[in-house]
């Protein structure tokens, strides 16, 4: 992945990561902009719910918003594939690999399979590493620490 234009953000719970990762995207993306949120609300959590809201309304009305609290890779591929390939560079922002991890756990049958918890992750991550290697895109990702 020699030639992958990848920005990580780093940072605590609520540090302003994802902020800071969408004002770089704002000042540098030349083309259409993919937002991958993995953020969803579980059971009657107000907190949670009133995050996503805060994030939603951050985010420019022409940018791309895609729902994917599982399987980013798969879910972006076929939208990025649709897009002419000529026209300028996607940039992509997937927030946040933490909850994306997260979500993976939470969706097995028992969340203490290590095993189970490995083979999963490795095929989501597997699954972006070939969006990530198959599609001229600038991507920016924002994870806990």
């Amino acid at each position: 992945m020699e030639d992958l234009d990848l920005t990580l953000f780093l940072g605590g719970t609520r540090s302003g990561k994802s902020a800071l990762a969408e004002a770089l995207v704002t000042a540098r993306a030349q083309g259409p902009v993919w937002y991958l949120a993995t953020a969803r609300p579980l059971g009657d959590d107000p907190a949670m719910a009133e995050r996503i809201r805060r994030h939603r309304s951050r985010r420019p009305a022409h940018w791309h918003t895609l729902e994917c609290p599982r399987h980013p890779g798969r879910e972006l591929a076929p939208l990025l594939a649709a897009q002419a390939p000529d026209g300028p560079v996607p940039t992509v922002l997937l927030d946040c690999v933490t909850l994306w991890m997260s979500n993976i756990l939470f969706a097995l049958d028992d969340p203490q399979d290590a095993a189970a918890f490995e083979a999963g992750l490795r095929e989501e991550v597997d699954g972006l590493l070939h969006t990530m290697r198959a599609f001229p895109c600038r991507w920016v990702l924002v994870s806990g620490e």
